[in-house]
């Protein structure tokens, strides 16, 4: 939801300080528990395939916190609010098209239910709820 407001945002010349708040209250409302979450419930045992994706999911987890922090320090232009929500939306891309698929057929039914439980208490309503509509 985050990288479509980003867009409309962005389409629309929304204020860049409106969408760096936007960004900053995403991570400190979701983000940073939801990453810190995947990490820690998607651990690789001793698959290389799977220590590959969980390496690329923690580069990716890094580098969009980088970006975050820069952020967050008053220094966002448009461009890096453009390319923020790119990354984004390519690290959902790659969780959703190859990592998470690659999870389905390797685990057990249990495996990725014992996962999944470690994930779904994360908040997911930031989007909704943020107070400033930028993306209308």
């Amino acid at each position: 939801m985050a990288v479509l407001l980003l867009k409309k945002g962005i389409n629309k010349g929304a204020d860049v300080q409106v969408m760096s708040d936007f960004i900053h209250s995403l991570w400190e409302a979701e983000l940073k528990e939801h990453f810190l979450a995947e990490e820690k419930a998607l651990v690789p045992g001793n698959d290389n395939q799977h220590q590959v994706y969980y390496q690329q999911l923690k580069t990716e987890h890094q580098l969009l916190a980088g970006m975050i922090e820069i952020i967050g320090r008053q220094e966002a232009d448009l461009f890096l609010i453009d390319k923020f929500q790119q990354q984004l939306e390519q690290h959902i891309r790659f969780e959703e098209r190859e990592f998470f698929p690659w999870l389905e057929e390797h685990f057990s039914v249990a495996e990725l239910e014992k996962m999944g439980e470690q994930l779904q208490h994360l908040p997911s309503k930031t989007c909704v709820n943020y107070k400033v509509k930028f993306w209308e």
